[in-house]
């Protein structure tokens, strides 16, 4: 059995962002080959929280059930105390929203996801009421926990959660059409 690890990144930039265009002719999904293996359970650790720790494990279930009911499929396992996915703040460059680093597993020619770690950047200031001035955290949890899943970035859509770029202020809580297109080809 193989282990990979794969470091995902979500990056804030206001001038990439303005200059992206919208393709509305093409599926604009990536997904990564690969899913998280059922059952995968998941924590929120205390240290370094920026919000409650109550408020973080509520929008990471909402970001991972509306995954799952566009999959029509139960993705994630449950939350536990010490799972083997991660959710946490730490400091990152500034930069940096986000990122996800996926531990996966090898078994002949199949890959798996079997672990992971979520980070999301001290550097901002997070919130859940759309505050202009925040980042918004259901917006960036729904993004990450699509890679989670098996996805991977957007760089054309911005209607989808898994357009690459986002900007304090900015409120995505719902997936898009090629958001829907792209998980339902992985499960």
């Amino acid at each position: 059995m193989k282990t990979l690890a794969i470091l995902l990144l979500s990056f804030f930039s206001v001038a990439a962002y303005a200059g992206m265009q919208t393709t509305t002719t093409n599926p604009c999904y990536n997904t990564l080959g690969y899913k998280l293996v059922r059952g995968t359970t998941w924590d929120v650790p205390d240290d370094g929280l920026l919000l409650p720790k109550d408020v973080v494990k509520t929008e990471v279930a909402a970001a991972m059930q509306k995954w799952e009911d566009a999959a029509n499929y139960n993705i994630y396992g449950d939350y536990a105390s010490g799972g083997v996915g991660q959710i946490r703040f730490a400091s990152l460059d500034p930069g940096v929203v986000s990122y996800t680093f996926l531990v996966t597993s090898t078994k002949g020619k199949k890959i798996s996801i079997v672990g992971f770690n979520t980070v999301l950047n001290s550097y901002y200031t997070w919130g859940t009421d759309g505050d202009p001035s925040k980042m918004d955290l259901p917006s960036v949890l729904l993004h990450e926990m699509g890679h989670i899943a098996g996805m991977g970035e957007e760089y054309s859509c911005d209607q989808d959660a898994m357009f690459i770029y986002i900007v304090p202020g900015e409120v995505k809580r719902s997936l898009g059409p090629d958001d829907i297109i792209g998980i339902n080809t992985l499960y």
